[in-house]
């Protein structure tokens, strides 16, 4: 038989219960002492908390119980002195904690999205400059969650998504100075050079820096004017209503005035304009303005190549198009 006594000190709140061998309870709260004196003696410390909770299972859980006698010989007398345990965390402490930990959770959960969105915005940003915008405003979005987080390996990933984002954009000296900046914070002690990952992240480093340097030259080399195009460079202003009257006080003479008529053209579906197309006639000339992408071309001004051919026109868009305004065809 296994007996066994829990107790405070001087046997306060004494507990008791006796297994018989193959895991049997025995069925009174305490045996007799006759047998004591047979009995292999065994006094131990343990945590209230622990040792309660054995008892808890040694009385409930038949299978817990049969498993502990099997590991102790039969005659054997264990008594358990409880040592009191201060409560780690009182219930206000428990709802703070909750709190926190729900928090966390859906911040994970929200890095998680953010990052799967991010990568789709990436890719499409390879052929349209919107997305790269877009994965960009996503990316900045994940450093505010990692930021919450305090993670400082997940933030210094979401700089390097910035910079990608620039550098699809061709922000290249934006760019390039995050990147700089990320790789110096993964090799400085101070920063997150021994924490694991870092290396992973020297590697991510390198990887868009050599794409940035490719990037930036195939820039450099593909200028419109190599081309032998003509580009329209347009800058716009509001002038006041009295202009004229200050140009000719600053010396401007009037010369002639000119008169353009020009008739724009789309599908039913605007399948032009969606894509910044300029299908117009001025004057009776056909022609097409097509967006070139360029550092003025995302600022406020505007940069178009002027298509005159209606052979290059037609190839450019993959179909035709009304060689004039008149008796225009079903679909214009």
């Amino acid at each position: 038989m296994i007996k066994i006594v829990a107790y405070y000190g001087r046997y306060q709140n004494k507990t008791s219960l006796s297994i018989e061998p193959g895991g049997i309870l025995h069925n009174e709260t305490e045996t007799s002492n006759k047998n004591n004196s047979q009995m292999s003696k065994y006094k131990i410390q343990m945590p209230s908390r622990s040792a309660l909770a054995m008892l808890h299972l040694l009385q409930e859980n038949d299978a817990y119980r049969k498993l502990f006698s099997s590991l102790w010989n039969d005659n054997i007398s264990i008594k358990i002195r409880l040592k009191p345990e201060k409560d780690l965390m009182d219930v206000q402490g428990n709802q703070l904690s909750s709190i926190l930990l729900w928090e966390y959770i859906e911040l994970e959960d929200a890095l998680h999205w953010l990052s799967t969105l991010g990568g789709a915005f990436s890719n499409l940003g390879e052929h349209d400059r919107k997305f790269a915008v877009k994965a960009g405003d996503n990316a900045l979005k994940q450093l505010i969650v990692a930021q919450k987080f305090g993670d400082k390996m997940v933030i210094a990933k979401c700089w390097l998504f910035v910079a990608m984002s620039l550098m699809q954009q061709e922000y290249f000296d934006k760019a390039a100075f995050i990147v700089k900046r990320v790789h110096a914070h993964c090799r400085n002690a101070r920063g997150i050079k021994d924490l694991a990952g870092s290396g992973k992240l020297v590697a991510m480093c390198r990887g868009i820096w050599a794409r940035l340097q490719y990037e930036a030259r195939k820039s450099q080399n593909s200028t419109p004017a190599q081309n032998n195009e003509e580009v329209e460079i347009e800058f716009k202003f509001t002038p006041p209503s009295d202009f004229l009257q200050k140009l000719e006080d600053l010396g401007a003479e009037k010369l002639k005035f000119k008169t353009m008529k020009d008739v724009y053209l789309d599908t039913p579906k605007f399948e032009l304009i969606r894509k910044d197309n300029w299908l117009r006639y001025r004057d009776g000339k056909i022609e097409l303005k097509v967006p070139v992408e360029s550092e003025h071309h995302r600022a406020r001004n505007t940069v178009y190549k002027e298509l005159t051919c209606l052979r290059d026109i037609e190839q450019h868009l993959g179909y035709k198009v009304p060689p004039d305004v008149e008796n225009l065809p079903d679909g214009w």
